[in-house]
């Protein structure tokens, strides 16, 4: 049902998540937004350091969900002398890593900035793509 065969997927006989399915009934084992054959990309049951965990919401365990991450959030970069939107973008982190883009913030201190970002923190995030133009 979620691309991992029943024979080689973690604990397929438990309900990890508490909605009711066994994990081999249940496309998100662990109910973080990501289907467990998205997570586990090769689907032998064994989590390699590319794919995220299907029994853990947050893999990295930094605050974000797993599906958080990869779909990612809105933030504005700014003049900060005006105050005036350069641009809007669309922010992704990776849920294998606690800071993504290396900087001095981590993932979730970033999610929950959003909308403060100023251009200097837009120039130096790796993990930033516009999504749109200027507001």
């Amino acid at each position: 049902m979620d691309g991992v065969l029943d024979g080689v997927e973690q604990r397929w006989s438990t309900n990890t998540d508490g909605d009711g399915l066994i994990n081999a009934l249940d496309k998100d084992s662990d109910n973080d937004g990501v289907a467990d054959g998205t997570e586990d990309t090769n689907r032998d049951g064994v989590r390699q350091a590319n794919e995220t965990n299907v029994l853990l919401r947050d893999t990295d365990y930094d605050g974000l969900q797993d599906g958080q991450e990869t779909s990612g959030w809105k933030v504005r970069g700014w003049r900060e002398i005006t105050m005036n939107t350069i641009r809007a973008y669309k922010v992704t982190s990776d849920p294998n890593a606690v800071n993504n883009d290396g900087d001095l913030m981590n993932d979730t201190n970033e999610s929950r900035s959003a909308g403060k970002v100023t251009g200097l923190e837009r120039r130096r995030c790796a993990d930033v793509n516009a999504v749109g133009g200027s507001e």
